[in-house]
């Protein structure tokens, strides 16, 4: 490569990423990859394809670095009518290996299929059957690289979810006692996972996907995925296990390929007459009937068929519905006028079928020609495209509800490994919280985020929080998975939220070596299991007291039976039937017979936990809290904010001396501040700190959601009156001899819930010490109505 070539190949890295890809997207799922090789993450336009690739380059050995989304600028083309034209493209992926540089594009093979034949002069096919691009391989090769047009295997969704799980081990510096005698028995011939597992005590599956990793033992995980322990097998030498591989790939192939013979793909009409026609022949065989001339030739042809393998009735079939109008029978300007009409109707600019039909009336007569009849323009309306049309009226959401259903063959599977990707998504709950404040105002409905384990359905954790959709609560979420489990995911899936799109998110993704895929708006069938899970629990919250399902029905309902009316329930009691909702979801069979927790435990022995082992120290509470606009440190006063002043005696010593780096905001408590300054890292503290510092923690979190979910300073006020009177009714209760504390610790979500006195016990507090919170014997005796109503109470 000469010094030229070498200037304008470091221009192309240091252009990438040319484009950040799926701000418009409607099917691909987004992924944020974090690459090993390269130490940082990276954009890719599909994680079923690109995705695909970039795991293919992580594991091989040759593979230097590479970049995705390379601009190619420059490149020569000759139109068909001999003129040049420059232009740019963005390649996929830019792969630097020890002995050569690639520019790659990845195509699936039906994309690569249509390209061909759709644009011959860009794209083809050599007599090899690879794809090539003409234009792009000689514009590479003045620049000293090669092009490459990598296609996407057909069936590659056990590939896809073997990778997930291997790229979340590392390779082992040293072999474990364990792992030497998996080589030694392999030695003697191939074994299934689950052989080895029986045999070699205190072997764990993920000693295994090490092994896999580092490419010292070998598995068919083309077409089989780490989970079948008892059908997977594993091979000390690649040949045999490629053999293997390549003859299981082809009954796979012929199991999941379409039937391609005459018979099977006429058409009823053919398939009948071809019976018919067999059934006469037969006859004239045995002297019933007499043989005229065309029969004589068929029985010939028959004859003919029968010797190469086919079947008689194959070579009596019809080709009846290759028959018929093949021209339109329009003229020139009806056509237009019909064309024009689908297209209006595509856009959405006609309301209904009668008022486009209308349109089109008064379209030709403004032509000159007579309009075609209601049903012809039906049938064109039919053949139109119904994604366009849904897009144009309903928008994203319109679109998804609609889009056809994509081949079982070309889909994703699942994960393969206990917490190795996160589904997370998040909703209103469907019931309005009383926070015991004589104001109306609060009366706010919590915000749940939950996360699904994507191989089981299994509930691992949730959040509840206050205000629009945020960050905060997002990494509360982080936060109380790991310190359920002890590691985080190695894969998080979320839909296009503000909140999932962040800057923060994506920074922490990158520093903890995680990756995010992000789906299309309202494309249920990428989340539809931590869907269910919040539909379940808000079905169950409509038979509670401050439900909103009477709030839909509008004014077909009374005020007073609105949720503002009807809402008793304080916060840690809401958060504690939707726990105890949750963990009853665990246990409930799904389709196939077997409960998540089931389904959790199974594949624990199968594949065990994967995910990246991480403790809750300062370093992760640093980077799970959000970053703030704040600048500025002043060295007397501290850190200023919209409604208080953060300070601590070592910040503002570290500020007379040193620079602000980064100011973070604890998602958690809202009287923390943790602050990166040049000489290291601190915390700062609001004024209010210790009024909650000895609350429980659910509690420290409601003020904090409260707290910051509007900008108004009423809200402090707000909250001095909540601790008042949370201090009042802990004094009423000990007082009058209340009922217990419900201590409930529950494993997924391990956090204390304050004590939750009954209605009855506060009946004789006082009007402004009451506390609506209702206990869980109450709610099961009162779970179908409430005697009274909230603005009795108040």
């Amino acid at each position: 490569m000469s010094e030229a070539q070498a200037s304008h190949l470091l221009q192309m890295i240091t252009d990438s990423p040319g484009r950040l890809p799926g701000g418009a997207a409607l099917q691909n799922v987004v992924p944020l990859m974090a690459s090993q090789k390269n130490g940082r993450p990276i954009w890719m336009e599909s994680h079923t394809v690109e995705r695909l690739y970039a795991y293919e380059l992580e594991f091989d050995p040759s593979v230097l670095a590479y970049y995705s989304q390379v601009p190619c600028r420059g490149i020569e083309r000759i139109l068909p009518n001999g003129k040049r034209h420059i232009g740019n493209a963005t390649a996929d992926f830019l792969v630097i290996r020890r002995d050569s540089v690639s520019v790659v594009e990845c195509k699936a093979a039906e994309q690569a299929a249509s390209l061909v034949q759709q644009k011959p002069l860009e794209w083809n096919m050599n007599v090899e059957g690879a794809v090539e691009r003409p234009a792009l391989n000689r514009w590479a090769a003045d620049h000293g690289m090669d092009y490459r047009v990598w296609i996407q295997p057909r069936m590659f969704g056990c590939l896809l979810a073997n990778y997930e799980l291997l790229y979340s081990v590392e390779s082992p510096s040293a072999y474990s006692a364990a792992q030497e005698r998996i080589l030694k028995s392999l030695a003697y011939g191939p074994k299934t996972i689950e052989q080895l597992l029986l045999t070699i005590p205190r072997l764990s599956p993920r000693e295994i996907h090490q092994l896999l990793r580092s490419g010292d033992v070998f598995g068919p995980i083309a077409i089989r995925t780490l989970d079948q322990v008892d059908a997977f097998p594993l091979f000390r030498d690649r040949l045999q296990c490629d053999a293997a591989q390549a003859s299981w790939l082809a009954l796979s192939n012929e199991r999941l390929s379409q039937a391609s013979d005459s018979l099977s793909n006429s058409s009823l009409v053919d398939l009948e007459a071809g019976r018919g026609r067999l059934q006469r022949l037969i006859l004239m065989r045995q002297g019933k009937a007499t043989f005229t001339r065309r029969f004589r030739e068929l029985d010939r042809r028959v004859a003919r068929a029968v010797a190469k393998g086919l079947t008689e009735l194959e070579a009596c079939l019809t080709s009846y519905r290759s028959s018929g109008n093949r021209g339109s029978r329009l003229l020139i300007a009806q056509s237009e006028a019909v064309a024009e009409a689908v297209k209006r109707w595509e856009a959405g600019l006609s309301y209904d079928k009668k008022n486009a039909y209308i349109e089109h009336q008064i379209d030709c007569e403004q032509r000159g020609c007579r309009p075609v009849a209601k049903s012809t323009l039906l049938e064109r309306f039919k053949a139109a495209s119904r994604a366009k049309r849904a897009l144009s009226t309903g928008g994203v959401r319109g679109y998804q509800k609609q889009r056809s259903a994509s081949d079982p063959r070309s889909r994703s599977l699942p994960a393969i490994g206990v917490g190795l990707r996160l589904q997370v998504d998040s909703t209103l709950i469907d019931n309005r919280v009383f926070p015991g404040i004589e104001d109306v105002l609060l009366l706010d409905r919590p915000v749940i985020y939950v996360a699904i384990d994507n191989a089981t359905e299994y509930p691992l954790c949730y959040e509840l929080a206050f205000g629009p959709a945020r960050s905060d609560a997002l990494a509360s979420l982080l936060r109380t998975f790991v310190r359920t489990y002890g590691l985080l995911p190695g894969i998080i899936q979320v839909d296009r939220g503000t909140e999932n799109r962040s800057k923060w998110l994506a920074e922490f993704c990158s520093v903890y070596s995680i990756t995010l895929l992000i789906h299309p708006t309202a494309a249920s069938p990428f989340n539809s299991a931590v869907e269910n899970c919040i539909g379940r629990v808000n079905s169950l919250l409509h038979r509670l007291p401050g439900s909103t399902e009477p709030d839909q029905r509008g004014r077909a309902v009374d005020g007073r039976f609105k949720s503002r009316r009807t809402a008793k329930l304080q916060f840690a009691t809401l958060e504690l039937i939707i726990r105890e909702v949750i963990d009853e979801m665990r246990s409930i069979p799904g389709a196939a017979g077997l409960s998540p927790l089931q389904r959790h435990e199974a594949l624990l022995q199968a594949t065990g936990w994967a995910g990246r082992q991480t403790k809750i120290d300062e370093d992760f509470l640093f980077h799970s809290s959000i970053p703030i606009r704040a600048a500025r440190v002043n060295s007397s006063r501290g850190i200023k904010t919209e409604r208080h002043t953060y300070a601590s005696t070592q910040l503002l010593e570290a500020a007379r001396s040193g620079d602000v780096v980064e100011i973070r905001r604890d998602c958690e408590n809202a009287s923390i501040l943790r602050v990166q300054m040049t000489s290291g890292r601190y915390k700062a503290w609001a004024p209010f700190a210790q009024k909650i510092a000895s609350l429980p923690e659910l509690e420290v979190k409601f003020i904090s959601y409260y707290l910051f979910q509007s900008g108004s300073s009423v809200l402090e006020r707000r909250m001095a009156s909540h601790v008042a009177l949370r201090k009042r009714v802990d004094a009423c209760v000990k007082a009058s001899g209340g009922v217990a504390a419900h201590q409930a610790t529950e494993k997924p979500n391990d956090i204390p819930v304050q004590s939750v006195p009954s209605p009855e016990t506060l009946a004789s507090a006082g009007k402004h010490s009451q506390d609506l919170t209702l206990s869980m014997e109450v709610l099961e005796n009162h779970m179908l109505g409430w005697e009274g109503s909230a603005d009795e109470s108040r």
